[in-house]
């Protein structure tokens, strides 16, 4: 009988790694600017190597921010330099809508692992697409490519097709991975399975909520029951 892990990557995102590091479906690690900027998590490196032993040799996502192509690649090879477990998070465009796709080529032709972040577009994967489509056959470094489906659905778009379409378009490309990216509720899990991904984020919310996974409906009903009848007795609610 498989198993949840056999059909799908779990990824803690967010800055607590110790917390999450130790349960068994937890089998790499993603991040971004604004979760490290609200942990007042400042230095990659020393983040990093406080974390090193939690994250053993699973995959660890770090995000770039600089938009000068010069820095940019700078900035992704300091990165890759932590670990052979390090992928270079780098959005697929620039703030002003510029395509980043041209450093992230020359960063996989460089040897670099690159996670390709902020995808909401079909137009976008096909960009994609293109580009790893182009390069040398024998140029297969690692690539995760990451679909905010959370924040395509925030805007009342099933995020659904966009993934699937995703996963039937990278399928023959076997060092790419897909990833569903922006987990809002467990079910997610489930809608990414079906999808066809390779991956999928859970943030610190979602991981707390992970044991309600598989759980009897009847007897989630009379525990639901229970905690609010104690929280009105434990603080007398009157009537």
């Amino acid at each position: 009988m498989q198993t949840l892990t056999d059909k799908i990557a779990l990824f803690y995102d967010g800055t607590n790694i110790e917390k999450y590091a130790g349960l068994p479906y937890v089998s790499g690690f993603t991040t971004n600017t604004t979760f490290m900027a609200q942990a007042n998590e400042l230095d990659y490196a020393a983040f990093y190597e406080r974390h090193v032993n939690d994250i053993r040799q699973r995959a660890l996502s770090l995000q770039l921010y600089s938009e000068e192509e010069d820095q940019m690649l700078q900035d992704a090879r300091k990165i890759s330099n932590y670990g052979t477990n390090v992928y270079v998070k780098i959005p697929v465009q620039k703030s002003n809508g510029e395509t980043n796709v041209p450093v992230i080529q020359t960063l996989l032709q460089q040897g670099v692992k690159v996670n390709i972040t902020a995808i909401f577009t079909p137009q976008q994967l096909k960009e994609v697409y293109r580009m790893l489509s182009s390069m040398d056959e024998e140029v297969t470094t690692p690539v995760i490519v990451s679909i905010f489906a959370g924040r395509i659905s925030d805007t009342g778009v099933d995020p659904s097709p966009i993934v699937t379409f995703g996963c039937k378009l990278f399928e023959d490309m076997k060092h790419v991975q897909i990833l569903w990216a922006g987990c809002k509720e467990v079910l997610s899990i489930q809608h990414a399975i079906h999808a066809g991904c390779h991956i999928i984020t859970i943030p610190d919310g979602i991981m707390d909520r992970m044991n309600r996974l598989y759980k009897d409906l009847q007897e989630f009903s009379k525990e639901t029951v229970a905690s609010f009848r104690k929280d009105a007795m434990d603080k007398h609610i009157s009537i």
